[in-house]
């Protein structure tokens, strides 16, 4: 072990004399002396509760209740009702498209035998026919945007272009039989000969059978019904009868009115039931959508209409968050959210969300510093000829490679404390400091509460491994290349490469497949998909949301496994290297 502290030494020797470090050293002062400037958070956006309710009186913050108690029970009878929907309707959505497209065929057989036959009027004259016809097509156009696009989730299938196609074919027969003329025989047989002609009744039929039903359970459904509809009915009964009984005192007693006991009460009150009523309804939703998607992956579901962005990570995060903060009477506005790029985690800016906001942007230039001197560590060796005099010292090879391995981590891990240090004093003294209580969702399956100090060691230490990966990879790449220029360049244009990608493709699915969109673990403690609606360019790059069909345990796997991998390349090339 004392060989290994020897070496460490030896390399840090050589880090700290080189120009790099003082280069480093000056932008991060730089960074750290500007990002108060860029320091412009949003405010948080509470996921349950919303609203502000009137704190002038007691009767003037009972009728604000009462109107956005209207809009959030609307919501939740909305989701209520598309499940029921569902339910009751759990045949071959298709299927009836089809039957209802036949009926058409056949009224469209009897316009065509009544405009041969010469009959105009009359119950099955070609007028009446005509009209039932143009009431069919109506109803089937309706029909079928009501499947797509009518309800929380569509209820079948269909993509982008074969809903176009559809959509068309059905609009211009519906266009083409209700153009007005002299109502004349002439007329009904240009009319008819037209349909024929445009062959819309296969086109429409054809089109139909393309389409995928969306299958489900009804028992599922239906459990999700009984187990979610009625969260903390009897506890929204009793706050209203609360709130009825002190707003009727109110009425008649002004000092009931005024009384800022009473007042807070009642604001307390209405945030409770709201709260209870929204997370009802995200439940509700998040548990649904769940549900009807199960046998589809993310990729596979964004390919049709009405799911284009489906992430099944969102709500089942979602899910996790509301069935929580319901289930232990929490009013969203009383915990801190976790940290999210440029968004205050509380109701007011803390020294952490400073914090948050600065390491971000500091850790993306230590990663960068800490890519060049891993890609240089050893191809630098070879360059400069020092490689020889290293081989000489009494020191076995996997000994030389693994402190330069551990040098490159420190440096970069020292760098991190220490601009972590001076962001928090800087914080501290622009916007003070508090302690609140954070929300923590991990995984999208466990939530909890914890101090939000606690919260931010988490994320400095996924910090670490993220420069730890970064720097085992630039190590590999100095491992295989000679060349110190070559090794810094291939090191550096993948990490830029990929920072690019990330930024252009944010959230796409086929980022799955890109090992580095793995390394930020911190997404997965729930604050990826929190937005502030004002989103800017530099914000992107740095607010990055969970890819849809990844979870935690997928990208520890992957980090898991490349570094292993890493290792195994650089000790092994490193110890069969040729250094004649």
């Amino acid at each position: 072990m004392t060989k290994i502290f020897k070496l460490i030494k030896g390399e840090m020797r050589k880090i700290f004399s080189g120009v790099g470090i003082f280069i480093m050293s000056a932008l991060l002062i730089l960074t750290l002396t500007i990002c108060p400037k860029f320091f412009s958070p949003s405010e948080k956006v509470d996921s349950s509760t919303g609203v502000n309710i009137s704190t002038i009186s007691v009767k003037t913050a009972y009728e604000s209740f009462l109107i956005s108690k209207d809009e959030y029970n609307n919501s939740l009878s909305e989701i209520q009702n598309d499940i029921n929907n569902f339910i009751s309707n759990n045949a071959d959505f298709k299927q009836k498209l089809l039957d209802d497209f036949e009926e058409i065929i056949l009224t469209r057989q009897s316009f065509h035998s009544a405009v041969l036959s010469e009959d105009i009027s009359g119950e099955n004259g070609s007028f009446n026919k005509l009209n039932v016809l143009r009431t069919q097509v109506s109803e089937l156009y309706d029909t079928y945007n009501a499947y797509i696009n009518g309800q929380t989730s569509p209820l079948i299938l269909v993509n982008d272009e074969l809903n176009y196609e559809i959509d068309s074919e059905i609009l211009a027969f519906k266009r083409l039989i209700e153009t007005t003329g002299d109502n004349t025989y002439i007329y009904f047989q240009n009319i008819d000969e037209t349909i024929e002609e445009f062959s819309f009744i296969n086109n429409i039929n054809e089109l139909l059978i393309k389409t995928k039903n969306l299958y489900y359970s009804n028992i599922a459904l239906t459990t999700i019904l009984s187990d979610y509809s009625t969260l903390k009915n009897d506890e929204k009964s009793a706050i209203l009868s609360e709130m009825s009984i002190l707003y009727t005192s109110a009425l008649s007693d002004e000092g009931v009115n005024l009384n800022a006991e009473n007042i807070s009460l009642i604001n307390s009150d209405a945030l409770k039931y709201l709260s209870f009523t929204n997370n009802s309804t995200n439940i509700l939703k998040s548990k649904f959508l769940l549900s009807i998607t199960t046998n589809l992956s993310d990729t596979e579901i964004s390919q049709y209409v009405g799911y284009e962005d489906f992430n099944s990570y969102f709500y089942e995060e979602t899910f996790t968050k509301n069935l929580y903060l319901i289930e232990n009477n929490f009013v969203d506005s009383s915990l801190s959210n976790t940290f999210s790029f440029n968004i205050n985690s509380d109701n007011s800016t803390n020294a952490f969300d400073y914090m948050f906001f600065a390491m971000e942007i500091i850790s993306f230039l230590i990663i960068t510093f800490t890519v060049i001197l891993g890609a240089g560590i050893i191809s630098k060796e070879f360059s400069d000829g020092t490689i020889k005099l290293l081989a000489m010292r009494p020191y076995s090879r996997n000994k030389i490679i693994f402190s330069k391995i551990l040098a490159t981590m420190f440096v970069g891990f020292l760098f991190l404390i220490i601009c972590a240090i001076v962001a928090f004093i800087t914080g501290l003294i622009i916007y003070g400091l508090s302690f609140p209580t954070a929300l923590v969702v991990i995984n999208a399956s466990v939530a909890f509460t914890t101090p939000i100090w606690i919260l931010f060691l988490i994320y400095i230490g996924l910090l670490m491994i993220k420069i730890w990966i970064f720097s085992l990879i630039a190590i590999a790449i100095s491992t295989i290349f000679k060349s110190y220029v070559l090794a810094v360049c291939v090191s550096a244009g993948l990490y830029l490469v990929n920072i690019i990608l990330t930024f252009i493709a944010n959230g796409a699915a086929f980022l799955k497949f890109n090992i580095f969109s793995h390394f930020d673990l911190f997404k997965y403690f729930g604050g990826s998909f929190i937005k502030s609606g004002t989103e800017s360019n530099i914000t992107g790059l740095f607010s990055l949301s969970v890819i849809a069909d990844t979870n935690l345990w997928i990208s520890v796997i992957v980090i898991s496994t490349l570094a292993l991998v890493l290792n195994i390349l650089i000790f092994s090339v490193f110890k069969h290297r040729d250094i004649a």
